[in-house]
């Protein structure tokens, strides 16, 4: 190897670790005193000072560049005490610095680690910018160390944790692995208490983790021995804590005992399953079997059992494919339920129909897992014998016919299948309200779920209005049908399905008249609900708004039902397309109106027709009502449907977000104000409205307004709370808008 200039004559080349060396050595040949190192280069990468050959040996490395890139003591192999620290340089260079998001991060310029007596592990670190002020991994300004933080405590950024939030954390870490050992402790970044681990000393994994929740532990769980996990469950307010329910796992958690206690933490019962095999389950109550199916075998074994060990419900194969459940008292069947398909027993575990799910048990069950089986038994049978009697029921040839024209077998649905929907459509026409009720039920499970609509919702309901003028003399039917139809026009969306909506309309277009009659009816209920039903079916004629403008109009009639005349007014010339027609009308009555309310509709109506061309005054209406919507809540609360699910703030953002951004900006404050004042639901959707309007593209960033500055001020507010229901930083992501209080406070300081 050749010799660097910048190496002395009397330093030798060491080949295994790549480097010159110089130092001295004592008579039992032990390294003493300062060692010097230089790179193959020539540069000198760093001193080791042997001292009289104990440790300490204080260790100082170098940047090609000559600045120092670390330092500490090392007590040989590899073990370290105290401080190490590593510098970066400002120059490119060979050595060395710690892993991990500091080290790419220009913020982060200085790392230090504490390590502990025992080897290669350290119980502190600590990060440093260029001017050696304390920053997090990601190089941002340390928040305020709250009181109950230690000071050996680190801040971990929200975007390094799990559940998204920021906090401080304690604990020891192996240098090797870079994992955490033994006892381990987090604060939020208020300071609270949050979660206590303890750590494996050598293999790593979880032993204890204890969760807390306003200084109090909520959650505990145990690993071990062996496989098992124990869990459990505290009741909150009380102090000491009491085990509230326990969960006890074991054989690779396939077999799970719930255990419950009362307040003062005595035991009330427990609950085990017992997970034998994929198709063979046992369960137990207070360790007593209360139910085992096996399906391993040719045949279905399934019972429940009752608490002396005699069968309560059985199952019996008829060996074609179906079969029954049999209910036993006294060793005696005296309840029986037909099962048609006994393939759903290894498709959807059908065998566990008349168990409760665990995750129902709690502490104030009072019913035993065997009660609760004969409840579920004998309710399933009286569903059954409520069904035999709808599909009993005679169906009228007019019926008939309609619903043979459908196979509805094809037909989209939502949940399980529209085979059944003729027995229950021939049900609703039944004159028994009891079965009518049940049949309803049926219907709607296939017809809607969770805002979705489906082809069966429009097939269902075009029978119900072509069939319905066979009853006009049965009051109480026709009655229940018009209700039907109306609670189908009422669903969100309904409109969407251009083809089928039309086909619907036709078929009760010829109500009209009765509508008219109803929409004069002096019971508001009965009015407003012929109003809504006539926005539809009167669409197509030229009288239909001739007569909302003669009802929003006439005095005599109460305030509710002249503005939700005024309001369906709106929506026919929105739906019609006859927008400049509403923009005359509308504008010119807003001009002149004086009740709040009245020019709230208004507004709204002129808004939705104009959209972005949308005159400022409007919106300056929408917004001061949004700002106190307490006098209009009641009268909002009476136009349903067409406010769906929405409250009146909610559907004045949702109209406000047609608008102008530049009028909404200017007139944002009362918005704002609300945000730290109403419940965290309300909150989301406040945060999702303030983003749009002030925060819409990265450019909204580069210069905060004053404006920006308070709605930042204000979401730092509610961020600094537990929110439980919405996670607001979700809001602020979609935006790219930092979602802790510290962060949020920075950016309105820029």
């Amino acid at each position: 190897m050749k010799r660097p200039d910048t190496v002395p004559a009397n330093a030798n080349w060491n080949p295994e670790d790549n480097q010159w060396e110089l130092g001295q050595y004592n008579s039992a040949n032990q390294k003493i005193s300062r060692w010097q190192a230089w790179h193959a280069d020539g540069h000198l990468t760093g001193t080791i000072d042997y001292r009289d050959g104990h440790p300490p040996f204080r260790c100082t490395g170098y940047h090609p560049d000559g600045t120092v890139s670390q330092e500490g003591d090392w007590y040989g192999g590899h073990q370290w005490k105290g401080t190490y620290r590593w510098i970066k340089s400002e120059n490119p260079s060979t050595e060395p610095f710690p892993a991990g998001d500091g080290h790419d991060n220009p913020n982060v310029w200085i790392v230090e680690f504490d390590y502990t007596e025992e080897e290669a592990v350290y119980n502190a670190q600590r990060y440093f910018n260029k001017e050696r002020q304390p920053v997090s991994v990601m190089g941002e300004p340390l928040p305020p160390r709250p009181a109950s933080v230690p000071a050996r405590a680190h801040f971990v950024h929200s975007s390094l944790t799990h559940n998204r939030k920021s906090c401080w954390v304690a604990g020891q870490i192996n240098g090797s692995t870079g994992k955490f050992i033994d006892d381990y402790e987090e604060w939020d970044e208020l300071g609270n208490l949050i979660v206590k681990r303890v750590y494996h000393h050598t293999t790593f994994q979880v032993l204890e983790e204890h969760q807390y929740r306003n200084e109090q532990r909520y959650q505990s769980i145990i690993n071990g021995p062996g496989d098992q996990t124990l869990t459990s469950y505290f009741y909150e307010n009380i102090t000491p804590p009491v085990v509230k329910e326990t969960i006890r796992a074991v054989n690779e958690n396939k077999d799970r005992t719930y255990t419950f206690f009362d307040q003062t933490g005595k035991q009330l019962y427990s609950l085990r399953i017992e997970k034998i095999g994929e198709q063979h389950t046992k369960r137990y109550y207070n360790d007593i079997l209360s139910y085992e199916s096996d399906l391993t075998g040719d045949k279905i074994n399934v019972h429940y059992y009752y608490p002396d060990g005699s069968v309560m419900i059985a199952y019996v194969s008829n060996d074609n494919d179906s079969g029954r459940w049999e209910y036993h008292e006294n060793g005696k069947v005296v309840l029986t339920i037909v099962v048609d398909d006994e393939g759903k027993f290894k498709k959807d575990a059908a065998c566990s129909a008349f168990l409760t799910p665990y995750a129902d048990f709690t502490p104030t069950t009072a019913e035993t897992d065997f009660e609760l089986s004969a409840t579920a038994f004998k309710k399933q049978h009286a569903v059954q014998e409520k069904e035999q009697r709808l599909a009993a029921l005679p169906v009228p040839a007019f019926l008939e016919k309609e619903l043979k024209k459908i196979e509805w077998t094809e037909v989209d649905v939502a949940m399980y299948g529209g085979d059944k929907l003729p027995v229950y459509i021939n049900a609703l026409f039944a004159g028994d309200e009891a079965v009518a009720s049940i049949a309803a039920d049926h219907i709607w499970l296939e017809i809607e779920h969770q805002g979705s609509i489906y082809e069966a919702t429009y097939k269902v309901a075009t029978i119900i209005a072509r069939c319905r003028h066979h009853y006009k003399n049965v009051p109480v039917i026709y009655s229940r049908l018009m209700n039907f139809i109306f609670s189908i026009l009422a669903l969100p969306g309904i409109e969407d399905y251009k083809k089928f909506y039309k086909q619907l309309v036709k078929a009760f277009s010829d109500a009209q008249p009765e509508l008219l009659d109803s929409a004069n009816d002096t019971n508001d209920a009965v009015a407003l609900k012929a109003y809504y039903m006539l926005l539809h079916a009167g669409r197509e004629s030229n009288s239909t708004a001739t007569f909302f403008h003669q009802q929003w109009t006439n005095q005599e009639n109460s305030f509710t039902k002249r503005s939700y005349a005024l309001f369906t007014l709106g929506e026919l010339y929105l739906r019609t397309k006859q927008e400049e027609r509403l923009v005359r009308e509308f504008s010119a009555l807003l001009d002149t109106a004086s009740d709040k309310f009245i020019r709230l509709i208004l507004a709204l109506q002129l808004v939705m027709a104009t959209k972005k061309q949308a005159q400022d005054k409007w919106l300056i209406e929408i917004v001061n009502a949004f700002a106190d919507p307490v006098p209009f809540e009641e009268n909002f609360n009476a136009l349903h449907p067409y406010m769906g699910d929405y409250d009146a703030q909610e559907y004045m953002l949702m109209v406000l977000d047609f608008a102008k951004p530049d009028v909404l900006r200017e007139n944002i404050v009362p918005i704002i104000e609300m945000l730290p004042h109403v419940n965290s639901l309300k909150q989301a959707t406040l945060l999702d409205a303030i983003c749009t309007i002030l925060f819409p593209t990265a450019s909204a960033f580069k210069k905060i307004s004053p404006i920006q500055k308070q709605a930042l001020f204000a979401m730092a507010e509610v961020m600094d709370r537990d929110v439980v229901f919405v996670n607001h930083k979700e809001v602020l992501d979609a935006y790219g808008l930092p979602g802790t209080t510290l962060a949020l406070q920075q950016l309105a300081a820029k």
